[in-house]
């Protein structure tokens, strides 16, 4: 066992419990063996060791056993791949009567322990540690934002130059010290619509900004501005309702800009 710093990923089905309930359990199973298939098929193409499968939830890592000095930007392919992968599934999917299947990614970059762990009857390769517990944590944040896609800031930093990112908001996550910026990835800088893209993260970032000025009513203003260009952005949505909130309930001097999450 040695430290390694890595990128993890969690891939989780939302609202995967519903669909179980709905549907027989042959059907459920059989669709839940065809997309672990995919999406394992894409995470290993693009590098990345599979540690562990948590019900409909993937965990994967890069940069361990194997040296990948691009970790987190393999990870980020690989978000963006299974995307895709799963738009041609739902199409087969939805052949057979099946409602349409969507993800939420967590990826984050840091320190674990690698090797073999378990005990002596049983052991396999793999990470443990903060990093992947938040990783976790950052997955489940999706939620929160009506997202698909987050990850931290340890993460941006390493692709930052090659991926087109946007600011959400700055997290304290139950049990753990400290705080977390999270960024929502868009696209690759070489994407088609590049400069739209880049436009609505300069936007967004500028209203986050004011936000965290305690410039409420300013923030909701551009918030309008920007739904009524974008009506779906569901990330924006969230920091409109916020706002809101904050310019009929201000949240005092000594507020920090910290959404403090208190739900695992």
């Amino acid at each position: 066992v040695q430290k390694r710093t890595v990128t993890v990923m969690f891939a989780d089905i939302a609202n995967f419990t519903p669909f179980v309930e709905k549907f027989p359990l042959e059907s459920v199973m059989l669709v839940l063996e065809e997309y672990l298939t995919a999406m394992v098929s894409v995470i290993e193409g693009q590098g990345g060791t599979i540690g562990d499968f948590i019900g409909d939830c993937i965990m994967a890592f890069w940069n361990s056993p194997l040296d990948q000095p691009d970790h987190a930007q393999l990870a980020i392919n690989a978000a963006f791949a299974m995307e895709q992968k799963l738009k041609t599934w739902n199409e087969i999917w939805g052949k057979q009567g099946l409602p349409p299947i969507r993800i939420r990614l967590g990826i984050h970059t840091g320190e674990v322990l690698s090797g073999n762990i378990g005990s002596p009857v049983k052991m396999k390769f793999g990470v443990v540690g903060d990093t992947v517990n938040l990783a976790s944590r950052v997955e489940n944040l999706n939620k929160f934002y009506g997202s698909s896609r987050l990850l931290t800031d340890a993460t941006y930093k390493c692709i930052a130059d090659k991926v087109i990112c946007r600011p959400v908001d700055k997290v304290a996550v139950k049990g753990r010290k400290g705080e977390t910026l999270l960024y929502e990835p868009m696209a690759m800088e070489d994407v088609q619509d590049q400069k739209e893209l880049k436009k609505i993260a300069e936007a967004t970032s500028k209203m986050l900004s004011l936000f965290w000025e305690q410039e409420f009513e300013k923030t909701y203003e551009l918030t309008e501005e920007h739904l009524r260009l974008y009506p779906h952005d569901e990330i924006i949505g969230s920091l409109q309702e916020k706002a809101r909130e904050f310019i009929y309930n201000p949240p005092g001097s000594k507020w920090d800009g910290v959404n403090r999450m208190d739900e695992k």
